[in-house]
């Protein structure tokens, strides 16, 4: 395999979800094939402690991140043959022509994307941003080399928006990590259902709160959010606690869960996720019930892994099924890891990762004279 020299920003240091699944975590597979690659996060770890814990972002730190990166791009000296691997966008709330400029001296740019980060400025409720960026995203994927995404969803939107070269990767999880939930010699206990995610995402466990009650009515069980922060629910029929995510705790955590849940709105923002937390699910062997939205539809098939319910009555089916049937929880649990293990893990993804790498750079040194931006 050709040297390649890899420079990557992503948006966050190893603490963010997104940067630690999309860019770090294939930092050892990159040392194994001799690539050379290195990493400018925009925003640190206590950056994102605020974030996942609900509270405000300090304006100095996010300053100052733009301040560092705007000077390490204008300082950078890249290789003749480096690639630069950037996760959405350079500088959010920054005009696309900016960004444009910065990149324009760099031989070859790739995205990624595992969020419809573009709703956010088509739909922002000030006018002024929506006609100022809401073409950013589309300009930025016209422009570059290559176009990773992470949904069908996103892939169509590069798409619309004239992106010359795309690839797609699901966001995945080490199988190393992931241990399979136990089944054998299991005492009966009182089910738990679990929900792993952040405080922006929480709201949507809201739309299935009156489900849950209806459930626990006839099946109890215990509910456990991890990472959702505190909610203001109280007088439920069910048992609900809540904990602060923890790296180091993760998986330890999910594998006490009976089964997974994953409701999503239907909304413009939400079609664009990934479904990730199904695959963490499923990588521990625990069956699902989600909402038939954006990827879910792709990660889930409907009675294999688990259900997709996207009626009252489906969800109250689906879960009644699985809190009522350990043997379908197993079997569907099983099915679930088979899943991840044949698809959605770095050990089978990576190539598909470095294969699109190598093959954009290939590509843009063969159009040499062509400018991306």
């Amino acid at each position: 395999m050709p040297e390649v020299n890899i420079i990557a920003f992503p948006k966050y240091e190893p603490r963010g979800p997104s940067s630690r699944l999309r860019f770090y975590q294939f930092e050892p597979e990159f040392q194994k094939q001799g690539v050379c690659i290195t990493y400018h996060p925009l925003f640190g770890d206590a950056y994102v402690q605020a974030l996942v814990s609900g509270q405000p972002r300090s304006r100095r730190l996010v300053l100052q991140a733009y301040w560092q990166r705007f000077w390490h791009l204008l300082t950078l000296h890249a290789a003749p043959d480096a690639l630069l691997w950037i996760e959405k966008e350079l500088f959010p709330y920054v005009p696309a022509w900016i960004e444009r400029c910065l990149l324009a001296r760099f031989r070859c740019v790739v995205l990624d994307y595992d969020d419809a980060v573009f709703q956010l400025y088509l739909y922002h409720r000030n006018p002024g941003v929506r006609w100022v960026l809401g073409p950013k995203i589309a300009s930025l994927l016209r422009g570059a080399d290559g176009v990773q995404c992470g949904s069908r969803f996103l892939d169509a939107y590069a798409q619309e928006s004239g992106a010359r070269n795309r690839g797609f990767l699901p966001t995945c999880i080490r199988l190393s990590a992931y241990r399979v939930k136990s089944y054998v010699g299991v005492q009966p206990k009182t089910p738990v259902v679990g929900w792993i995610g952040t405080p922006s995402s929480a709201g949507n466990l809201a739309a299935i709160r009156t489900e849950l009650n209806a459930v626990a009515q006839r099946f109890p069980f215990r509910l456990i959010l991890i990472g959702s922060g505190k909610l203001d629910w109280s007088g439920d029929a069910f048992e609900l606690e809540t904990r602060d995510w923890d790296e180091a705790r993760e998986v330890d955590q999910i594998l006490e869960f009976d089964v997974g849940i994953m409701p999503l709105e239907d909304s413009p923002f939400n079609r664009g996720k990934c479904g990730f937390k199904l695959i963490q699910y499923m990588a521990c062997a625990i069956p699902v019930v989600a909402s038939p939205v954006g990827e879910n539809s792709v990660i889930v098939s409907d009675g294999i892994e688990g259900f997709l319910a996207s009626e009252s009555e489906q969800w109250q089916q689906s879960l009644q099924a699985l809190l009522s049937d350990f043997n379908l929880r197993q079997k569907m649990g099983r099915a679930g890891r088979l899943r991840v293990e044949q698809y959605y893990c770095v050990e089978q993804q990576f190539a598909n990762l470095m294969g699109f790498l190598q093959s954009t750079l290939w590509e843009r040194e063969g159009r040499a004279s062509e400018r991306s931006f």
